[in-house]
């Protein structure tokens, strides 16, 4: 016999297991990602540029940073420059040594051709990267380690820049945070 306590408590469970599956399906989806010793590229000539930040180097070592929806992003190990000029404000721009950029798997040949690049097996190159992706990729657009897929449009680039120490420059259209976790101080943002 079913009591009225009874359905009460079977309705509340019910209920309660449709909120939660509810919220969990609007929850953005963050996927494992893999860097490995064997995709290794080389490229003599990098130039990225979207959305008013723009990074080149002559001879950078690029370890895709691999998820199941593709190339997220990347370390990149080198000397290169750094160019950033948000709107109405004025422009940042120095070397880095080593930086991690994110953008949306679906635009990455358009972020970071890789086409002209030879990939090549560097254990010291994926050493450096793996021990780099761990503070860097916490920076953006990551849950508990894992990626989150960056919005279209969006480049986000983590640097460690001679004058700025630990860098984060995030842009996307009409967007755009610069904040320096070495002075704990956001710079730049849009709002």
């Amino acid at each position: 016999m079913i009591t009225s306590h009874t359905n009460l408590l079977l309705v509340t469970t019910i209920m309660l297991t449709a909120c939660t599956v509810s919220v969990a399906e609007d929850a953005p989806v963050a996927f494992p990602i893999t860097l490995r010793a064997n995709d290794v590229h080389l490229l003599t000539d990098l130039n990225v540029a979207a959305n008013g930040l723009r990074l080149t180097a002559k001879s950078v070592t690029i370890t895709p940073i691999r998820c199941e929806k593709g190339i997220t992003g990347c370390i990149l190990l080198g000397d290169g420059e750094f160019h950033f000029t948000p709107k109405g404000k004025a422009e940042l721009h120095g070397q880095f040594r080593g930086a991690l950029l994110r953008f949306n798997p679906d635009e990455q040949p358009k972020m970071l051709p890789l086409d002209t690049a030879k990939v090549v097996t560097d254990h010291g190159a994926h050493a450096m990267s793996s021990h780099l992706v761990k503070p860097l990729f916490n920076h953006c657009w990551q849950s508990n380690g894992k990626a989150l897929i960056p919005d279209s449009g969006v480049l986000a680039v983590s640097l460690y820049a001679k004058d700025y120490g630990d860098l984060l420059i995030s842009t996307g259209s009409d967007t755009f945070v610069v904040y320096n976790f070495s002075q704990r101080k956001r710079l730049y943002a849009d709002k």
